[in-house]
């Protein structure tokens, strides 16, 4: 009774409201049938959140309310008209809204394009910023390198282990000076870090040591030496392009050596007594003074492309089958030979002192361009020699030594020799001797041949009355007989003498006293004295044939 008399005033106020509007039934009905459909922008927006449905599964729901099964199982349309009326109005709102929704989406397609463009633009300007060439000669690009280590401008280092190794490289990629490796106590030496050494490099009396490395090592300002290391089996510098001096010796048991084929600076070359089987890649080394590889057991071949090589060119000792090629070779002062298969020197012109072919298994010398021999030459036991070629020297300022090549059958491959400065000493079977434009001898000449068809009178019986040879005594022998010649200086002929010998056996290159000895005996009493004589007068007369 208490609160009797607000009930009242209440009650008359929704009946009022109810009254203004009629509609709000219909409101809640379709809430509480249609609680997940959307609404259109100008419907009466329900007053708690709704959350949509999709068109599709909207559809499938009303579908499913319409279509009832009878008990027959046929479907049956139910339709309520306010529910019909319900529905075309729906139908149309969710046309408005597709329109709606496709014309969000296009709208935010064409922004999408528009953001992907200007991404693009962006990319495109980042990769000419990232295209722009740096100049790394500009010193403005980048830092001033840091001081130089106290430590990689000392004059000497000496390395005994390879913590002091490790420590150097770890401070310095340059080396001012020089290192030093002596009584090296492990088995690797790896450069590490260290690009270049201005001084040399040395590595000396190291029995433990086994490689040699450095990725990062190019340059060797002066001498890279590798001395008595009988342990050391390889010796890996890929990147070595720079070098003056090599100079590698008693290294028995080496098998490989890799460095860079453009290396270049180098002035000398010395491998001796290693294991390697090829010496090779030479590409850039034109010019050098020295070129030494001797006593390498397993040696098969050598080749370079020098050019010119101004002190000593010597290859000897090697394995019997090592080939030597120096195709472009132009000039050498010396040049040594020995224990090849094969010796190639095709555009070879000039010699500046000696040159000598000794103990090869070749069968052919061709050296079609050489011309001139500033000493002596000597082609001495090539036992399987039978073909030579040397048509375009023209003066030989020492001596000419032919002996012991068992199968060379004439020497007569010196068509256009003109003028030999020293002694002739010519021993082995050959039959016959041609020197079709040969002028002048300076000094003495012994001949000696086992093949009774020599004609020694080529050499005592001067075609003009005086001799070629003026170096005072003419010795010639074939077969049995000996002619001997006393000339002057201006080649007359002073005293002759002809003998028979009694032979022992074949003399020449069958005799085992070497290419001076004589197994055969003479009636005179001068020839009886030893023929080391004839060596010691050979020898004087090719060494002082310039104070003639």
């Amino acid at each position: 009774m208490k609160y009797s008399n607000l009930l009242l005033p209440v009650a008359a106020t929704a009946a009022t409201i109810n009254l203004l509007a009629p509609n709000r039934l219909g409101i809640r009905d379709r809430v509480a049938t249609d609680r997940f459909r959307t609404f259109a922008s100008n419907e009466s927006f329900l007053p708690h959140s709704v959350k949509p449905y999709s068109i599709d599964s909207y559809r499938k729901r009303d579908n499913h309310k319409l279509l009832l099964a009878d008990d027959g199982g046929n479907e049956d349309k139910v339709y309520d008209s306010k529910k019909e009326d319900s529905k075309k109005d729906e139908n149309k709102k969710d046309e408005d809204k597709k329109d709606e929704d496709k014309k969000d989406e296009d709208k935010k397609d064409e922004d999408k394009k528009d953001e992907d463009k200007k991404d693009e633009d962006k990319k495109d300007e980042d990769k000419k910023d990232d295209s722009k060439e740096i100049d790394f000669y500009d010193p403005e690009m980048f830092e001033k390198p840091g001081p130089m280590s106290e430590l990689c401008k000392n004059d000497v280092h000496i390395i005994e282990t390879s913590g002091d190794l490790y420590h150097l490289q770890a401070q310095c990629d340059t080396l001012l000076g020089s290192i030093h490796f002596a009584n090296y106590a492990d088995a690797l030496i790896d450069f590490g870090n260290i690009q270049s050494v201005k001084g040399s490099i040395y590595v000396e009396k190291s029995s433990h040591l086994v490689k040699i490395e450095g990725s990062k090592l190019q340059a060797v300002g002066e001498t890279f030496s590798l001395q008595s290391l009988t342990s050391l089996v390889s010796i890996n510098l890929p990147y070595l392009k720079e070098a003056r001096v090599i100079d590698w010796k008693v290294l028995p048991i080496l098998n490989e050596a890799l460095i860079n084929e453009n290396l270049g600076g180098l002035k000398s070359l010395t491998i001796s007594d290693t294991s390697l089987s090829t010496i090779e890649g030479f590409k850039n080394v034109e010019d050098v003074e020295i070129f030494q590889v001797n006593n390498n057991r397993f040696l098969e071949t050598v080749k370079a492309n020098i050019q010119y090589v101004r002190q000593k060119l010597s290859v000897h000792a090697n394995a019997r089958e090592t080939e030597l090629e120096m195709p472009k070779l132009i000039s050498a002062e010396n040049i040594t030979v020995r224990d090849t298969s094969l010796a190639y020197f095709p555009k070879l012109e000039t010699v500046g002192s000696s040159f000598e072919l000794i103990q090869n298994q070749f069968s052919e010398m061709q050296v079609p361009n050489l011309k001139t021999i500033g000493g002596t030459l000597g082609i001495i036991d090539n036992v399987n020699l039978k073909l030579a070629n040397f048509r375009n020297v023209t003066d030989i300022e020492g001596g000419l030594m032919i002996a012991n090549n068992t199968k060379l059958e004439k020497i007569d491959f010196f068509t256009s020799l003109k003028q030999i400065g020293g002694a002739i000493y010519f021993e082995g079977k050959f039959s016959d001797t041609d020197f079709p434009q040969l002028k002048l001898v300076k000094g003495s000449a012994l001949i000696k041949t086992n093949s009774g068809q020599m004609d020694c009178s080529k050499w005592t019986t001067p075609k003009n009355g005086r001799s070629i040879v003026r170096g005072g005594k003419i010795t010639c022998t074939s077969g049995r007989r000996q002619k001997s010649q006393s000339v002057s200086q201006d080649g007359a002929v002073l005293s002759e003498t002809v003998e028979d010998h009694e032979s022992d056996g074949d003399s020449g290159n069958d005799s085992k006293g070497g290419f001076f000895s004589n197994n055969s005996r003479s009636s005179d009493a001068k020839l009886e004295k030893p023929n080391l004589s004839w060596v010691l007068c050979v020898a004087l007369l090719a060494i002082g044939h310039n104070f003639l």
